[in-house]
């Protein structure tokens, strides 16, 4: 294949991962359509590339579940030519149309009679890992469907959403992959610091996924959240992390703050009993246990 899965995979950890692991067809096509940073254009041509490579019958391998079709080939052809034909739309002025840009699910305010002028619009705009989106909407017809463009950090066009959803969509297929991740690893994603607190794969039966949703390529993990009013400091609480987007650190990477996190780290690890923990927890004293623990039993490197 000119188009290799891997440089798709927008996690630097999880690209490591999958490095030299063989996937199945339809699970590399999942991947590709997922990605968040490379453009459209690169994905529709590694999918095409997969479309004319693999017989239907080599898409029926691997874990997965498109939710509503069974043909994943006929779903990816479809995909394909949605997306050619939405995305040609974008070089053509229509006076019935206007572009609306907008941050995340904040609409920024201006309206234009083209995508080239939207985009330039947000090339003023501050970059800070957001995610900016052009929305065509056909004029004083609040009946037709809007079609959101989502753009990249270089201002390219990523992916493309419609209001109403679609059988063939690919990107809302889920897929196991042979991810490395163990129970205590900590990661980061979107600005937060978590705790893996259940690594779960799928067998081979694709019924797992037959009530599939975002929970299931997502890391099941602990976040702690400071809080001066509370009386331990700060309360833990449950996340699913985005599986594609997390990013594995080490324990001394996290932020002084975020001690009580590194404290359920290693009790998770071993490297508490959770006695102590609790007991440390509870009285607001885990910051001098991880530091004690740290400076006086080192049990292994990071």
């Amino acid at each position: 294949m000119k188009h290799d899965v891997l440089t798709f995979i927008d996690s630097d950890t999880l690209r490591d991962m999958l490095r030299g692991k063989e996937l199945a067809p339809a699970v590399e096509c999942i991947l590709i359509a997922k990605s968040r940073k490379q453009s459209l254009t690169k994905k529709l041509e590694a999918l095409t590339e997969r479309a004319d490579a693999y017989t239907e019958t080599e898409f029926q391998n691997g874990v997965y579940h498109l939710c509503d079709c069974d043909d994943f080939s006929d779903a990816l052809r479809k995909y394909i030519a949605a997306m050619e034909e939405t995305l040609a739309l974008t070089q053509i002025t229509d006076s019935d149309y206007i572009y609306q840009p907008y941050l995340e699910d904040v609409l920024l305010g201006n309206v234009f009679s083209s995508f080239e002028d939207a985009v330039k619009d947000l090339r003023g705009e501050f970059w800070d890992d957001e995610q900016y989106w052009v929305v065509r909407r056909k004029i004083n017809d609040p009946e037709a469907e809007e079609i959101e463009y989502i753009l990249n950090a270089d201002f390219e066009i990523t992916s493309i959403r419609y209001s109403e959803p679609k059988d063939w969509d690919i990107r809302e297929a889920f897929a196991e992959l042979p991810d490395d991740y163990r129970v205590g690893d900590i990661v980061y994603c979107k600005g937060e610091y978590y705790v893996v607190t259940g690594v779960n794969h799928a067998d081979r039966d694709t019924s797992c996924f037959e009530n599939a949703g975002h929970g299931d390529m997502a890391l099941y993990c602990l976040g702690y959240h400071p809080d001066k009013t509370h009386s331990c400091g700060g309360t833990f609480g449950h996340h699913h992390v985005p599986l594609l987007q997390a990013e594995r650190v080490k324990a001394d990477e996290m932020p002084y703050n975020m001690r009580p996190l590194k404290g359920f780290h290693f009790l998770l690890t071993g490297e508490l009993q959770i006695t102590e923990f609790l007991e440390a927890y509870s009285n607001g004293s885990l910051d001098d246990l991880v530091c004690f623990l740290r400076r006086y039993h080192p049990k292994k490197k990071e």
